[in-house]
């Protein structure tokens, strides 16, 4: 049927109006649009949209109704909590299905998966009337960002900035989430330029669906949910087990126990062996327990949904580990790009701690870091344990290092060709980092310090979003097994100098090293280069910071491959980015912010303080010419005689 004239005094509704305009500016628009526009116009729907006989998109079997019921049900603990409870069960898994597909729910599954909601909500202890008193509550409807920022679909993204604010604000390292909330509200009524409720909330839902998609998986979805509305512990939603995971868990976990049924048939040939044969007892002990710990360690891998692999899978991957599948070599090994179950991946290769718990050691370490998920750190998908190696194997970052983008030298194997980085890709990248350093530091337990943070160990994805990789690998590492690495764990101008003094290692440390990399990403240059430059301050990138700050010529250190336009136009961001990373790398350790602090100020949600005096020189020209033995004395003892001085700030003075 045809719409007819759209005339004025068919729009009898502010409604009515607000879908015409859409209409207008929308080349084309699903049925449920013209649905709308119809039924306000001429009270009729132009084509009737047919409900699926079944939700395929959402499995409401695997979702954990406990918090819901618990809230809504006879228990009755906090019931003004009911409402929230059960809209956030809904969206998160919206949210999950929008993350995996891309998509949001069809037109014909919108219905029929509420439906089913309602009826998986009932079944779990939850009465109807406590859906009845959510009088607010409707099924998602498939164009719920319309009025939201123009958009006519969901599909349409949501400006970057609006995301970034929204993840600061809700990845709960401010540990109470007080901003969460408000910063969604806050940021819908910017899109949709109106403080009308309907678009606010479609705004809200928009926003929610593309922030669940740059979640890494369930957790973080159901982590961020939590966070929003702020639940107390009893009612918080646990995530699930999505319905592909719990088919391979039921599968994995039938291997696994007859994996055990095997050691235990084993075990009782064993005894009978050992009996008839004494002096093979030694050779069956071993065997014993060394299959024993294979099917600990598979159980326990299965537990963490990691998965295992065995040394001939990782040298079919690599061509046998051939140095043309080689990406980089470093402290903690050398990784290989191969491909595992039609999945490129990368796989680290290291030399473990071989005492005498080592394997079980380096499982602790592997099961502890297979907890560390966020969008912002590698993701670990399995590992293979064969003394003395152990093979971690992660996702692909296909724009390799950041390192490998700020000093382009040869060719790339493996991976896509330098890119010289502008200067909103280094912001991004240094707000990325930020991000997953406030993740190690506050959102993990155990808390987990870096104690690593450079160039070469943050990877870039397609779109340059940064990625931390070999974090949680100290213990696990035998650093003495390569030459690349100094007497502490780390790489040098890179490292605290109370690291290097004392050992002593806290969340600082690694605010130290951020701060060197900002400096970097500013200067385009290492922290030290040897013989370039004619002047000793500028041998040292900190130094030179310093120096510049001091005459108040900080543009001076901006990499000098910028065009003018962009140093001119950026100039603000530049020498920002420089004063947060001159914070960072201050001597007295109480100066340094936190990284949520950094990252508060790199989004310029706070100033900048003003630069403290500048701390004394730690490094000189002789220590840089000398023995790495002897170069490590004179830093120490610099930074022993500077701890003396009244928080370690002195006059300023010469470098040399």
């Amino acid at each position: 049927m045809s719409l007819g004239s759209s005339t004025a005094a068919l729009l009898s509704t502010p409604a009515c109006q607000d879908l015409a305009q859409i209409a207008m500016t929308a080349a084309a628009y699903p049925v449920a649009i013209a649905n709308g526009i119809s039924q306000c116009l001429h009270a009729v729907d132009i084509a009737p949209i047919i409900p699926a006989a079944k939700c395929t998109a959402i499995d409401w079997e695997v979702q954990n109704f406990t918090a819901v019921a618990l809230s809504c049900g006879p228990a009755q603990i906090r019931p003004d909590r009911c409402c929230d409870l059960i809209v956030g069960s809904f969206g998160q898994q919206h949210g999950f299905y929008f993350r995996n597909t891309g998509r949001t729910l069809e037109q014909d599954q919108v219905q029929v998966c509420w439906s089913e909601f309602q009826k998986a909500l009932v079944a779990n202890g939850v009465p109807l009337t406590s859906l009845d008193t959510c009088s607010h509550i409707t099924a998602a409807n498939h164009l719920m960002s319309v009025g939201c920022y123009n958009y006519t679909t969901s599909y349409q993204r949501v400006p970057s900035q609006y995301l970034d604010q929204i993840a600061t604000s809700c990845n709960g390292s401010t540990r109470d989430c007080g901003q969460c909330r408000p910063t969604f509200i806050r940021v819908a009524r910017e899109l949709a330029n109106t403080n009308d409720a309907t678009y606010v909330t479609n705004c809200i839902l928009t926003l929610g669906l593309q922030f669940s998609s740059l979640m890494s998986g369930i957790e973080e979805i159901t982590a961020w949910e939590n966070c929003y509305y702020r639940f107390p512990p009893p009612l918080a939603i646990l995530p699930f087990i999505s319905p592909s995971a719990d088919h391979v868990v039921k599968w994995a976990l039938v291997g696994v126990l007859t994996a055990v049924g095997v050691v235990v048939l084993l075990f009782v040939l064993a005894i009978l062996a050992v009996k008839r044969y004494p002096l093979r007892k030694a050779r069956f002990n071993h065997k014993l327990a060394t299959l024993s710990r294979i099917s600990s360690i598979s159980l326990k891998a299965l537990q963490k949904r990691l998965q295992i692999y065995s040394k001939r899978q990782l040298e079919k991957a690599t061509k046998n580990f051939d140095e043309s599948q080689l990406l980089g070599s470093g402290a903690s090994g050398k990784v290989y790009v191969g491909e595992l179950d039609g999945e490129v991946v990368a796989i680290k290769v290291a030399i473990m701690n071989v005492g005498k718990n080592g394997v079980k050691e380096a499982w602790n370490e592997i099961a502890t870091l297979a907890q560390y998920r966020h969008r912002h750190l590698v993701f670990l998908k399995g590992c293979c344990i064969s003394e003395p190696h152990c093979s971690l194997v992660y996702e692909f970052v296909e724009q390799g290092s950041l390192e490998g983008h700020l000093y382009p030298q040869q060719p790339r194997s493996g991976l896509d060709q330098a890119r010289f980085l502008d200067w909103p890709t280094r912001e991004k990248i240094a707000l990325g980092t930020a991000r997953g350093l406030i993740y190690l530091h506050d959102d993990c337990n155990p808390q987990c310090i870096h104690r690593d943070v450079k160039p070469s160990n943050i990877l870039l994805t397609g779109d340059f979003e940064a990625k931390l990789s070999d974090f949680g690998l100290a213990k696990m590492v035998d650093t003495d097994a390569t030459h690349i690495t100094t007497a502490v764990a780390g790489t040098s101008g890179y490292l605290s100098p109370e690291y290097v003094a004392t050992g002593k290692l806290t969340e600082k440390s690694d605010v130290y090293s951020f701060g060197v990399v900002l400096l970097t990403l500013v200067a385009g240059r290492r922290p030290t280069v040897q013989g370039a430059p004619p002047d000793e301050a500028s041998v040292f990138l900190t130094e030179w910071a310093w120096s510049l700050a001091e005459r108040n010529e900080l543009g001076l250190l901006a990499d000098r491959r910028f065009s003018s336009q962009e140093q001119e136009e950026h100039a603000e961001g530049m020498e920002r980015m420089t004063r947060i990373g001159l914070l960072c790398v201050h001597i007295t350790i109480s100066i340094r912010p936190s990284m949520q602090q950094c990252a508060n100020m790199l989004l310029r949600f706070t100033d900048v303080p003003r630069l403290p005096r500048r701390p004394m020189t730690l490094y000189t020209i002789s220590s840089l010419a000398s023995s790495a033995e002897s170069s490590s004395a004179t830093i120490i003892s610099s930074w022993q005689r500077s701890s003396d001085r009244t928080l370690g700030l002195v006059e300023t003075g010469s470098s040399a």
